[in-house]
């Protein structure tokens, strides 16, 4: 059972979340970040202290977040009673997916960031002010799925420690790539008419071939279970393609 409270995101909070993406060196994430929100991007990553780090985006985001913060309060309660709407439709598609869930409370934060990262220690993730309440419900589905999808792969490979969860590592690829074949083969596709993932998904290839053909039928194909073992080997023997895809 997933239940999601959604609440409009601090000011600190949101400087968190944004300082997070400049914890592992220069990317096309500092890079776009940096131009969207006027950020210094060689200063940030520069700084090794992560609360330093926190105190340089608060300080350069406080502006506009002060700016758009009545709009975040509203869209924190449209998105809220959207989800209550929603909540028993996605809950039992969950089920059929996924199998028996633990109930998991997740909490849905909306800012201004236009990048929705997931935090899966507290069940939480971003959604941004800007998505109507259709993406919202799309975007917030994706979310909550990884946290049904690790709680089945950590019995598929109990090996696996959590921190190999998210990026730049494998077992975050596979739960991202994976979020197409478990919208595509369920009624979530109806949620919104946008991709539910990373459009560099859907413009790879595997031997001349769209790789997500190649994913859609492995997922169809198989269990979920017996899916997470295959297409982990995959990506396994394919690691030129999954650094790609990571990077």
């Amino acid at each position: 059972m997933i239940n999601l409270k959604i609440t409009p995101m601090t000011l600190n909070k949101q400087a968190c979340s944004i300082a997070g993406f400049f914890c592992d060196g220069k990317n096309n994430s500092t890079t776009a970040f940096s131009k969207f929100f006027g950020l210094n991007e060689d200063e940030i990553l520069a700084e090794n202290n992560f609360a330093k780090k926190v105190k340089i985006v608060k300080s350069g985001i406080k502006n506009l977040f002060e700016e758009k913060l009545s709009e975040i309060k509203q869209k924190a309660k449209d998105f809220q009673a959207e989800w209550e709407e929603k909540s028993a439709f996605i809950n039992t598609e969950f089920n059929k997916i996924f199998g028996e869930l633990p109930e998991i409370n997740c909490i849905g934060r909306v800012g201004i960031n236009y990048c929705c990262p997931r935090f899966l220690k507290t069940a939480s993730f971003d959604l941004f002010y800007e998505f109507d309440n259709a993406l919202a419900m799309q975007v917030a589905a994706h979310e909550m799925a990884h946290f049904a999808w690790f709680y089945v792969w950590k019995k598929v490979y109990p090996k696996h420690t959590e921190d190999k969860y998210d990026w730049p590592n494998l077992d975050w690829l596979i739960s991202e790539i994976s979020i197409d074949p478990i919208f595509y083969y369920s009624k979530l596709k109806n949620l919104s008419k946008k991709r539910p993932a990373y459009d560099i998904f859907y413009m790879s290839k595997i031997n001349g071939k769209p790789l997500i053909n190649y994913v859609r039928k492995l997922y169809r194909e198989n269990s979920l279970k017996d899916y997470m073992k295959k297409i982990y080997n995959f990506f396994k023997q394919n690691p030129a393609l999954a650094k790609v895809l990571i990077n």
